[in-house]
């Protein structure tokens, strides 16, 4: 959008410049081609000119809308300011607080994975966590716990200010590892020995 702004400006700028120049140095022209506009204008109340000019009309109208709503929507800041005692301002990367986030929260016992996203509304902070945790770890416990050292990292030591319910945390179950536990195979049948003879075994009579 910069590109496309600084172009039009200057089109529009270059364009403002050659009237004023023609109306200097060309008065009667100028005023002679403002004559023909005029004329030429009067054409277009006549049907069917007039529902090409409504057309063509409604088309310029949204997109001038269009640019004006892109040129004042406000995109995501890539820094956050980070509140001092002193007085002095510091910009802190949203990513590199997303990072902290993802390396302590993955310490804490039962975090299987954790996925910050952290967006920067100027002097206020919006943090969601995406959270999987391992199958045995209690759902509501950890999350309470994950929620709290968030909060104390984002406000407590990197100094920030989370806007107000700007902390949101989604939580699901890892898988299980194993599958389900299925009955044992039994041992296949072993065939019937035969009794031995009695005698057989014995030793030969001399």
């Amino acid at each position: 959008m910069n590109i496309f702004n600084r172009v039009l400006v200057i089109v529009l700028l270059l364009g403002f410049l050659a009237l004023l120049v023609a109306s200097a140095v060309l008065p009667a022209s100028f005023v002679a081609w403002l004559e023909a506009i005029g004329a030429g204008a009067q054409a277009l109340l006549v049907p069917p000119v007039e529902y090409i000019r409504l057309g063509v009309t409604a088309v310029l109208l949204v997109l001038v809308v269009l640019l004006l709503v892109l040129e004042l929507r406000r995109g995501r800041r890539p820094t956050v300011t980070v509140r001092q005692a002193g007085g002095g301002t510091v910009e802190l990367g949203t990513e590199s607080v997303a990072r902290s986030l993802e390396y302590h929260i993955g310490q804490v016992p039962g975090v299987a994975k954790v996925q910050p996203a952290v967006v920067s509304k100027g002097k206020v902070v919006t943090v969601a966590l995406d959270l999987e945790l391992d199958p045995m770890a209690d759902l509501r416990a950890k999350s309470e716990e994950v929620v709290q050292l968030a909060r104390e990292l984002v406000e407590g030591k990197l100094g920030l200010k989370l806007a107000s319910r700007g902390l949101r945390v989604k939580v699901r179950q890892a898988p299980y590892s194993g599958g389900p536990a299925g009955p044992k195979p039994e041992p296949p049948a072993q065939p019937p020995v035969a009794p031995a003879e009695p005698g057989a075994g014995g030793p030969a009579e001399a």
